[in-house]
């Protein structure tokens, strides 16, 4: 009995030294999970510089591109442009290169380019045809700056709403004749007070006294541009038009807040107010001008 445990300790030794050893030395499958983990990192460094180089040669595509379809565009405004000069100086019959077009809406072809022709033919005039342009404000008349009178030579346009225009855009609260100012919208339902500010859209005329409906849209209730069927059939359907088969415009047709004078001519040379300018100083521009 004594020699067998004298036996079993040796063995004992040499099973935990070769433990001991196993645990020390670094294991196979270890080193095969880091070498993937760094093939990963590396991959994901390669496929975020090809998305974003991608990326980058995507947006230089859509740059030149662009530039592409400007350059192009501008190149056939100045070609229509010059063709349009042309006709006019030659008092041409139709400015139509290409032979009769159909509709209004229809685009010139100028190589990959569309170009439009805007505006109403004089030649024909009728108000059902639909069509689309360009509308210079300036030609229209202020409301920030038309005095009283202007405003009462616009078509059917009633004294009580000229002098409103008036009191609603000044600073003041005095009622001017045949005016309004805020004890007179203080009393309608909702109430409001008068602006006594400019105007700041043509739709502010719906607030003021003497405003209507008829008054400022016309027979062009649904503000289209063109005359619709009920717009032409007398009282059968509102509005209550004259049946001429005429489209009857609005105040608000030949009003704007957008329209501002000149201050130079086509020169560059600025321009003198008649209206606050006295005999020597018109003598001394006239001079200065050559004029």
């Amino acid at each position: 009995m004594r020699k067998r445990r004298e036996n079993s300790e040796p063995v004992q030794q040499m099973n935990t030294i070769h433990l001991q050893n196993d645990f020390n030395q670094p294991s196979h499958f270890s080193r095969k999970g880091s070498v993937l983990i760094l093939v990963l990192w590396i991959v994901f460094g390669l496929v975020t510089v090809t998305l974003y180089f991608s990326h980058s040669m995507f947006f230089e595509y859509l740059s030149a591109e662009n530039r592409m379809t400007s350059v192009q565009a501008d190149r056939a405004i100045e070609g229509v442009a010059r063709y349009v000069k042309v006709a006019l100086t030659n008092q041409v019959d139709t400015l139509d290169p290409i032979g009769e077009i159909s509709s209004r809406t229809e685009p010139w072809l100028v190589g990959d380019a569309m170009v439009w022709a805007i505006g109403r033919d004089t030649a024909d005039t009728r108000p059902t045809i639909p069509v689309f342009g360009l509308i210079d404000e300036s030609a229209k008349l202020s409301l920030n700056s038309a005095t009283l009178e202007m405003l009462q030579e616009l078509p059917n346009m009633p004294v009580e709403l000229a002098a409103a225009i008036i009191d609603w855009r000044d600073e003041d609260d005095e009622m001017s004749e045949n005016g309004a100012e805020s004890e007179t919208y203080l009393l309608r339902e909702p109430s409001y007070e008068a602006k006594n500010a400019p105007f700041e859209s043509v739709e502010e005329l719906f607030l003021l006294a003497g405003a209507s409906t008829e008054v400022l849209l016309g027979e062009d209730t649904n503000r289209n541009g063109i005359l619709d069927p009920f717009e032409n059939d007398g009282a059968l359907n509102p509005p209550d038009d004259d049946q001429d088969g005429e489209l009857d415009f609005g105040i608000l047709e030949y009003v704007t807040v957008y329209g501002q004078r000149p201050r130079y001519d086509l020169e560059q040379n600025e321009m003198v107010d008649l209206n606050n300018s006295d005999t020597e100083d018109l003598r001394e521009d006239s001079l200065h001008n050559g004029q």
